[in-house]
């Protein structure tokens, strides 16, 4: 089920334009302010639209959302990819006897390279890229000599200044180039480094200093390319505790937000590595999904406690 807030919109329509932050910051609070009041004294003004199997997704399960550069929003679901509108859906499913469909059916990951072609990751159908022109999909490494036949899944993805991708998979990072030919991560590792083969890679982030941090069923690791090193990233979790990371998210400071299943949100100083722990409701420790540009910033200027403030979108 998707669920639209027209909050979101407004929000999004702030960030772009020409003010500075504290301009922006009293804007959302008006616009904040517009729509408490109304509500207190209307009861309206804030609406859902929901869409479902019955207004044209394939699926009720929604796996991840993403806003192209053209303004289409994607949406991935367990049982295809669909493209929204505003008014409707346009939905991709796999075929079997069609070598230009989708190959798989849950949608992990939807992301724009910098040429604007979209990438889709799927559980055990590995990557594909969307024709806009034709409408079609194709498989980038499905002729790779190793990888080709390979069932995998890709469930993050991040590109390299070169046009090459690394692909986060369910057993290693992989680095593709721009012929479609796959390696995967082979780092020298340090001597409390265990390595991430066979570890369910979820997912990737740079920071400003060039590394990659890698987010795993087995707590976090960062990768330096040009040393060609592999270090862990201590978490204070307990000796029994699950050690999944849901999420990594890079922000415009600098600062990587941490995700965990189990002991809730961090925000590490990549230049230092100082990591601070945001206090949250023992609900929400299992933190998911860390997203919005504006709504980050927002949360920065009051005091990093983003469950503290109004969270409208």
């Amino acid at each position: 089920m998707l669920v639209a807030l027209s909050p979101m919109f407004v929000a999004k329509l702030i960030d772009k334009m020409n003010y500075t932050l504290n301009q922006k910051l009293t804007l959302f609070l008006l616009v904040i302010f517009i729509f408490t009041t109304g509500k207190i004294q209307a009861q309206a003004e804030l609406s859902f639209d929901i869409f479902t199997l019955e207004d044209g997704l394939p699926n009720n399960q929604i796996q991840c959302v993403y806003q192209d550069h053209k303004g289409w929003i994607w949406i991935g679901t367990s049982q295809g990819l669909s493209r929204f509108s505003g008014y409707n859906f346009t939905n991709f499913l796999p075929d079997s006897e069609d070598s230009c469909s989708l190959s798989g059916h849950l949608i992990r990951v939807i992301k724009e390279d910098a040429k604007g072609n979209l990438l889709v990751g799927t559980e055990n159908g590995g990557l594909n890229i969307f024709d806009r022109e034709k409408e079609i999909f194709s498989q980038p490494f499905k002729y790779d000599p190793v990888y080709g036949d390979k069932d995998f899944s890709v469930n993050d993805i991040v590109e390299n200044p070169d046009g090459s991708f690394w692909l986060a998979s369910d057993f290693n990072v992989l680095k593709m180039d721009s012929t479609g030919m796959i390696t995967p991560l082979n780092p020298i590792k340090g001597k409390e480094t265990a390595g991430i083969e066979e570890v369910f890679i979820r997912n990737l982030a740079y920071d400003n200093q060039d590394n990659l941090w890698i987010g795993t069923n087995n707590g976090v690791y960062i990768y330096n390319k040009h040393t060609n090193t592999l270090e862990r990233f201590e978490l204070p979790f307990g000796s029994a505790q699950n050690k999944e990371i849901w999420e990594l998210f890079l922000d415009n400071d600098g600062d990587l937000w941490i995700g965990t299943y189990s002991i809730g949100l961090f925000i590490v100083n990549t230049s230092t590595k100082k990591l601070n722990k945001i206090n949250l409701k023992p609900a929400a420790e299992r933190t998911e999904t860390i997203k919005s540009h504006f709504k980050r910033r927002v949360w920065r200027l009051l005091d990093r406690h983003p469950w503290r403030t109004f969270s409208l979108f």
